[in-house]
């Protein structure tokens, strides 16, 4: 009986070893073992454990463990698509859900119910954009959920707009933290917004929507 456990211990699988990966180790590794790379990942055995046919069950059981890991891990990092350029966009419906990743499988974050608000798109992955709300949150949105349609809201408390985009111009429209407005022009330091039927100027850095320096009619 002794002699039969030595002999399945010598036999053994110690461990599989992914670079980059410290859940991918099956178990620690012993002594007196060697090793075999399948492609990147190393499997160590005892030497004895490296037959023809244990050889294919490893690949076997290495491939199980890669698509496992390829589950668990991100579909996308923010930035990651080469050529993708961070713009502005807003909501086309009144509820919009927004899933913690890119696809129907991921569970959703939080619901936005304003259609119009503006978003900013930070990444974007096959039919999905990464966004970043004005708070800071962030999550993901199917792009047939958002528009091109520019639109933007008071950043940080009651502003003025005005006729022309001059400081001493006519006043127009006062409006409070939070609105939400259509962006029709930014020149400059100003940016002309449209409020309930009522265009008005204000300074560039009164809205959250737009970029520093970010030009358009």
């Amino acid at each position: 009986m002794a002699a039969n456990r030595t002999l399945q211990r010598t036999q053994s699988l110690t461990a599989i070893r992914v670079p980059g990966h410290k859940g991918a180790e099956l178990s620690a590794a012993a002594e007196g073992t060697c090793s075999v790379q399948f492609g990147f990942v190393e499997v160590r055995a005892t030497p004895a454990y490296f037959s023809t046919r244990r050889i294919l069950q490893t690949a076997l059981v290495v491939l199980s463990v890669l698509v496992v890991l390829a589950w668990g891990s991100p579909a996308v990092r923010a930035g990651a698509n080469e050529g993708f350029l961070p713009h502005f966009v807003s909501l086309r419906a009144d509820k919009v859900n927004v899933r913690a990743g890119p696809g129907l499988r991921y569970p959703i974050s939080w619901v936005f119910r304003r259609a119009g608000l503006p978003v900013e798109a930070i990444a974007e992955f096959d039919n999905w954009f990464k966004v970043r709300y004005a708070d800071g949150d962030v999550g993901w949105v199917h792009r047939r959920l958002l528009s091109a349609r520019r639109t933007a809201v008071i950043a940080d408390k009651i502003r003025i707009l005005r006729r022309t985009p001059e400081a001493d111009a006519t006043p127009v429209l006062q409006a409070e933290a939070g609105v939400q407005g259509q962006l029709l022009t930014c020149q400059d330091a100003w940016c002309q917004l449209q409020i309930g039927g009522k265009k008005g100027w204000l300074p560039r850095e009164a809205l959250w929507g737009v970029y520093p320096g970010e030009n358009f009619n």
